[in-house]
């Protein structure tokens, strides 16, 4: 169940104009989705809105923004709303400096600051798709196919296809109602989860020979470098799904994926999958997230970034 209070601030936002929706550097198909979903429902309602990020929309997700892959203000807004953003530096060099200016902020990151003016927050939901589909549900707002099929993608995305611990019976039936919409969720989920560029897929190759564990297994670390980068003649976007490469190595309880960005600074993203909550770790460096998946930069080189976040890791295996 949605609050009264988080019902009415979202009611509030459709009498408010020139809406601009911030989604998080590094896009992914949580905040693509609630990001698109809600421009698309904002404009259903007659107004007028822009979603804008700071980094590229990789190919692989830009059926969210209509293959559109660069995400630049159309207007000037009087009206800022971020999605699946926990803090102001996931805003993005771009429009970090607009945090104090956010009138809403929709969420599900139980690390969120509080930036905004106004704050929908709840971490017991899956994802910002399905918070996002149950504020709407609630608000008794109409939405079509397209809004629909852009929720489901984001709900599917952060729940790994529904195989994530994140999943809850309530997750299920809202995505249950979405689907009544009869749009192809399979093809869908298989643009997210089954496809990759031959030169992505070669990459994973030398991550996987090149991974390296750490405490009798339990730690698996892979390490993608601008170097592997230029080698397989791609960029930074094309490998943004790389996260789940280490936790797929049989043993590992904690997966770490560390990505070299082309600025040298060292993207870090974590995945758990035992009782430690990862979300904790990445807060010693900035970052954020939740229990079972969090992320953080880390502006050193790659063997500083690689001891600092192993340490941290280890200690947290040892308690």
């Amino acid at each position: 169940m949605i609050k009264k209070e988080d019902i009415q601030k979202f009611k509030a936002l459709f009498k408010r104009n020139d809406i601009m929706i911030v989604i998080h550097r590094s896009p992914d198909g949580d905040t693509l989705g609630s990001g698109f979903a809600l421009k698309r429902l904002l404009e259903l309602h007659g107004k007028r809105v822009t979603v804008v990020c700071s980094d590229e929309v990789p190919k692989k997700l830009d059926f969210f923004s209509d293959g559109k892959r660069s995400l630049t203000p159309e207007f000037e807004p009087q009206t800022i709303v971020t999605v699946d953003t926990a803090t102001p530096s996931l805003m993005g060099e771009k429009y970090e400096n607009l945090a104090d200016k956010v009138w809403l902020a929709i969420d599900h990151h139980a690390t969120n600051v509080g930036y905004a003016q106004n704050t929908v927050l709840y971490p017991n939901k899956s994802s910002v798709g399905e918070l996002l589909a149950d504020l709407i549900f609630e608000s008794g707002f109409e939405y079509n196919k397209k809004i629909a099929k852009c929720l489901y993608g984001a709900i599917s995305f952060d729940t790994g296809c529904f195989k994530f611990s994140n999943v809850k019976p309530e997750t299920h039936i809202t995505a249950a109602r979405l689907l009544t919409f009869g749009f192809n969720a399979a093809d869908m989920n298989r643009k997210m989860f089954d496809m990759a560029p031959l030169k992505q897929l070669k990459a994973e190759n030398e991550l996987l020979q090149n991974a390296e564990l750490y405490c009798d297994g339990k730690i698996a670390l892979v390490i993608l470098t601008q170097k592997m980068i230029e080698k397989a003649g791609a960029s930074d976007s094309d490998f943004e799904g790389l996260t789940a490469v280490a936790r797929r190595i049989e043993g590992a309880e904690i997966g770490i994926t560390m990505r070299e960005m082309s600025n040298g600074d060292i993207r870090i993203s974590l995945r758990s999958e035992c009782d430690i909550d990862v979300s904790q770790i990445a807060n010693k460096f900035g970052g954020g997230g939740h229990v079972k998946a969090a992320g953080c930069t880390i502006g050193k080189s790659v063997e500083d970034a690689k001891k600092m976040i192993v340490d941290a890791v280890i200690e947290a295996i040892n308690g």
